[in-house]
């Protein structure tokens, strides 16, 4: 029996991340002009905040009621238990074999154990090799993500494949390394093919300002003629779960959105005005910031084409899960504000009253 009841489960991660979230404010507010002093504790902070997450994730109690998708996956799991391997074609090479392999030594309560590591974890080391040491603020901006929960508990694979992404991200200095965890991300999920393409494309185009423009542009494109580009992503015969989401099949209320999501979109747009801030209006030039945010440009605008269709927020996830890094990453490397440190807090703090006030106006038409 769960210590806590599996109605509020999802509730009692809001509530404490809320507590977190407003320490943390008061840390950097108390804290501004002694930030070298702090960063040992914090250091020793995102190790405990990692090991909690992946614990209170991964021991979940197993619902298909309150983690949807964790039936399905559990299904998965228990189907290809003592069987021999063979290619589950509903799924990517890769989390098929991982899934088979588990099945075949461990109970499906490990397999979403390992799955909170990898998903979490993988996030822990990306904010570590990116941010040194203030990399909790980055870790807890991460953490209060508005589609962290729901896709460590719900869309696994493509949580999955999405953190495997961020930490390829923190191998920019790597190349051979990033490129191998772009193969193993797709091999989880192939929908991640979109943000890669959109990282190459921002790479050999670095125009920032056109790139902010052609995204500009999608909003009345989508407007205008959103359900021609729907038609035309839904026949592009890359993958028959696109052509499902965009057409409205296989139906899943714990997903699913419709009409122009003018709430949605001012989500997506205020790390495109932050990013705006940094590189035009502070002259911030890091390469590798300019080509996250040309990568969040161009896969946003993606989503902005098809903002209509009944699954558009497993589209936007495509761009959504660099948000936090979008928002902190400038802060956390150089000075560009007055009393910066301070208000990191305040960004932080921001950032997750979305996600909070989201939240709470599901839980109370539930």
């Amino acid at each position: 029996m769960a210590l806590i009841p599996l109605e509020y489960y999802t509730f009692f991660y809001y509530q404490v991340g809320f507590i977190l979230v407003l320490y943390t404010l008061y840390f950097t507010q108390a804290n501004t002009g002694r930030e070298i002093i702090s960063i040992p504790g914090t250091q020793l902070g995102a190790g405990i905040l990692c090991i909690a997450t992946i614990l209170y994730m991964g021991l979940r109690p197993f619902s298909g009621r309150y983690f949807v998708d964790m039936s399905t996956y559990g299904h998965m799991f228990e189907v290809v238990k003592g069987m021999p391997y063979e290619l589950d074609g509903n799924v990517e090479w890769l989390f098929s074999w991982f899934n088979w392999t588990l099945a075949q030594y461990v109970e499906k309560e490990t397999f979403f154990l390992l799955c909170a590591v990898i998903y979490t974890g993988a996030l822990w080391l990306a904010c570590k090799r990116l941010f040194k040491g203030y990399y909790f603020y980055a870790f807890v901006i991460c953490l209060g993500a508005f589609s962290f929960w729901g896709y460590g508990v719900n869309g696994i694979r493509n949580g999955l494949s999405t953190s495997l992404l961020m930490l390829a991200f923190s191998f920019y200095d790597r190349k051979w390394f990033m490129f191998s965890l772009f193969f193993i991300s797709v091999g989880i999920h192939k929908s991640t093919l979109l943000p890669i393409v959109a990282f190459c494309l921002g790479y050999l185009y670095h125009n920032t300002k056109n790139i902010l423009i052609g995204w500009l542009v999608a909003i009345p494109l989508s407007l205008v003629a959103g359900i021609y580009f729907e038609i035309l992503f839904a026949n592009l015969g890359f993958d028959d779960r696109l052509t499902g989401y965009i057409l409205n099949e296989n139906s899943n209320s714990s997903f699913a959105s419709s009409g122009f999501r003018w709430d949605f979109l001012l989500y997506s747009g205020i790390p495109v005005y932050m990013g705006y801030h940094y590189i035009f209006e502070r002259g911030y030039r890091d390469k590798l910031y300019i080509q996250l945010f040309n990568t969040y440009l161009i896969s946003n605008a993606f989503w902005i084409l098809i903002i209509r269709a009944s699954f558009s927020n497993r589209f936007a996830y495509l761009s959504w899960f660099m948000i936090p890094i979008i928002l902190i990453y400038p802060l956390l490397k150089k000075t560009i504000w007055h009393r910066q440190y301070a208000k990191i807090g305040v960004v932080i703090f921001f950032h997750f009253l979305f996600s909070y006030l989201m939240f709470l106006r599901d839980f109370i038409n539930d």
